[in-house]
């Protein structure tokens, strides 16, 4: 008989087996080998030790004292590290004590991870999972690149010139304009001799186009002007012992950042302010989700997707001054410490069941704009002073005392920007023709600003420029994930049929048109100045989500009426000239009232700019905000948030981004008797193995609860985040 032979890729397999089970057997001895190189860097290193012991610039020491555990799912591997006492110490086994607790499903993915895979990728996958601190692991994430890359940033993204646009302006290219309105609307349209503006490009107006070619080449950057001066506050607020209300204590911090923040009027601004000190900058929110990006500090000038700019001076100033003070204090990380049950949390960092989006934002609302601008800032200061003095309660004098601080703090950010334009038109040289219009714009910014917000604008620009700030300051509150700006055309035609009353002639009059039209445009080119920050997970997660800064068009009054007039067509126009990601433009159209012609535009817009605006349609939408409570003419009144959420204006906090829920999640579960197949420790409740059910109403019952225990702890985690 022949003698058997092993084949080839047999005695591979078997070699390869043999190779991971060694390698299994030494990996914590791998790893300790590897955390005991790092703890001796940071402890002899001068240049490092800031990371162990530090001291703010406000004189508040930081400790970084923390115990980091990594271990497999079965126990089998495990090391874990002590920072105290400014040291480092590394330790085989698990800890008796951990703050944060990285549990990894096999130990070729502890390998991994300590190899430099990216954590946020390995959670995503499901092959590790966390539990206590995750900012330590973010402030662990930072000390080991730091190390590993001798404190080097990586290289940007793309080399400057090579964005794909033209090195000038004048080389940008123009978007073809539509057809002319083939009939006039009756009733929706009072001014515009061809409401669809089809003689204009973007040729007519050159600071737009100047103003767009910047957005276009200008790269995002990280601006810590924010953060900076929000973690100041606090610590200072702190310090001084001061135990004022929570809703007090915050409009004091927002005033803070508003009136130390730095006042911006970049060239051809018709707008003056700035979400950050940046061009095009990246909003850093600490007290949320701001923390997830230290790990990438030194690397996100250079990864694949959305890279931002970052200088080695913000680097340190939120690796040294803000985020070690936040690591315990933002809202996610706090309210894992204090709550009764972390369990509907720690589901949410699994990021399979559902996402709460209040550990990053309270957004997804449309404030009360006409409010704003029909009474101005200083009236409703003067209410709020005289709220305060009839309440009773504590807690309603800290809301309304809060108010007014909030609400000065908007108006002193609107005299720094007036004094800004003085002081650029004091020491600019605005000589010829472009110094003069140059010159013509910052007087007419100062004017407006020592105006507007604190007083009713009574012209287009001075409404705008209202708005404009209001925004802004919202900005410096709140992370702007889905913050509306509203219905504008409803909002600003009042404003633009009082300034074409004085025009004479009909080139004054088509001067003015051009003259809202440029306005229009520069507010939409004004909500591109900032980006979400978005740590490389969410990348992951949402493609690189916009802020989602919502712009409503068209459909109903209060009363019934047809809401579109020459506003709506302008901004139509600023919508195809533009061509914009943000803001996000939504219209919408009721069959029987508005127009076939209104109709005709809003799909030649869609067509031209491929992707906007999106439209919705009233006979559906109001009544089912009506079948919902709320009141037939303001369901009428009604925005679109985020993506597509409808919210009465002013009326209504939404909030309807507070949770997403993966709806396949309990589909699995119903198949598994309760398992998820990606998570070890997470289970549901026990509904039966499929091969049990004899009908289909069985398998839908089973999926109903799984559904039900899924919403159940998404519920639990949103309100237990919403007390916090």
């Amino acid at each position: 008989m022949q003698a058997q032979t092993t084949p080839r890729h047999t005695f591979r397999q078997r070699l390869s087996s043999a190779r991971g089970a060694f390698l299994d057997r030494v990996t914590p001895a791998l790893v300790q080998t590897k955390l005991t190189a790092m703890a001796t860097m940071l402890g002899m290193r001068p240049s490092l030790r800031h990371h162990l012991r530090d001291t703010h610039p406000t004189g508040t020491p930081f400790v970084f004292n923390a115990t980091l555990q990594f271990i497999t799912r079965d126990g089998s591997a495990g090391v874990h590290a002590k920072f105290s006492d400014g040291a480092m110490r590394v330790h085989h086994g698990p800890a008796k004590r951990a703050d944060t607790t990285v549990r990894f499903k096999t130990a070729e993915h502890m390998r991994r991870f300590f190899d430099g895979a990216d954590s946020m990728t390995m959670l995503l996958e499901n092959v590790v999972e966390l539990e206590g601190n995750l900012s330590y692991l973010f402030k662990f994430a930072h000390m080991s690149a730091v190390v590993s890359r001798g404190g080097k940033r990586a290289a940007p993204r793309a080399a400057a010139g090579s964005t794909g646009w033209p090195a000038d302006w004048r080389e940008l290219a123009v978007p073809a304009a539509g057809q002319p309105c083939p009939t006039r609307p009756a009733g929706e349209v009072d001014s515009l001799e061809d409401p669809y503006l089809a003689e204009l490009t973007l040729d007519a107006l050159p600071r737009i186009k100047r103003l767009l070619w910047a957005f276009r080449t200008t790269r995002p950057a990280i601006c810590t002007e924010r953060p900076r001066l929000l973690t100041e506050y606090i610590l200072q607020h702190r310090a001084s012992g001061a135990t004022d209300e929570p809703v007090l204590r915050q409009a004091k911090a927002l005033r803070h950042i508003l009136v130390n923040r730095k006042a911006v009027i970049h060239g051809d601004d018709l707008l003056a302010g700035t979400t950050t000190s940046h061009r095009v900058g990246v909003v850093i929110f600490p007290e949320l989700g701001g923390v997830g990006i230290w790990p990438e500090l030194l690397t996100v000038p250079g990864r694949p997707l959305n890279p931002y700019d970052i200088s080695d001076e913000d680097v340190e100033v939120l690796n040294r001054q803000v985020f070690p003070y936040w690591m315990g204090e933002n809202l996610r990380d706090w309210t894992k410490l204090h709550a009764e049950d972390r369990r509907p949390l720690e589901l949410d960092e699994r990021f399979v069941l559902y996402f709460l989006w209040k550990t990053q934002a309270a957004s997804h609302t449309v404030v009360d704009v006409p409010r704003a601008l029909s009474r101005g800032l200083a009236s409703l200061s003067a209410e709020a002073r005289e709220r305060e003095s009839a309440a009773t309660e504590p807690k309603a004098r800290a809301f309304y005392q809060a108010l007014q601080v909030a609400l000065d703090g908007v108006v002193q950010y609107a005299g720094h920007l007036a004094s800004e334009a003085d002081r650029q038109l004091a020491t600019e040289n605005l000589t010829g023709p472009e110094g003069a219009a140059r010159r013509e714009a910052l007087t007419e910014m100062a004017r407006i600003c020592r105006k507007v917000p604190a007083e009713p604008p009574e012209t287009l620009h001075e409404a705008i420029q209202a708005i404009w700030l209001l925004f802004v300051s919202q900005h410096q509150e709140n992370m702007g994930a889905g913050l509306v700006v509203g219905r504008l055309d409803a909002w600003l035609e009042p404003y633009f049929r009082k300034d074409l009353e004085g025009a004479s002639t009909p080139d004054e009059r088509q001067r003015r048109i051009l003259r809202a039209l440029e306005l229009c445009s520069a507010l939409m080119l004004k909500l591109t100045d900032h980006l979400p920050m978005v740590p490389d997970m969410g990348n992951r997660l949402f493609g690189g989500s916009s802020e989602n800064q919502v712009i409503t068009l068209g459909g109903l009054t209060p009363d019934g009426r047809t809401a579109v007039s020459d506003l709506t067509w302008i901004l139509l126009k600023a919508t195809e000239m533009l061509r914009l990601r943000d803001p996000n433009v939504n219209a919408r159209f009721a069959p029987g009232v508005n127009s076939d012609a209104y109709l005709r535009r809003l799909c030649e817009v869609n067509l031209l700019t491929h992707a906007t605006p999106s439209l919705h349609n009233d006979a559906a939408v109001v009544p089912a905000l009506v079948r919902q409570g709320f009141r037939l003419e303001h369901a009428r009144d009604w925005t679109a948030t985020g993506c597509v959420e409808p919210t009465s204006c002013g009326r209504h906090f939404g909030h309807t981004n507070c949770m997403l829920v993966n709806l396949v999640a309990p589909l699995e579960m119903a198949l598994l008797d309760g398992q998820h197949p990606t998570m070890a420790s997470a289970v549901g409740p026990k509904t039966g193995a499929p091969e049990t059910f004899t009908r289909y109403e069985d398998f839908f019952e089973a999926y109903k609860r799984q559904l039900s225990w899924v919403i159940d702890r998404a519920v639990e985690g949103n309100n237990v985040l919403g007390r916090a």
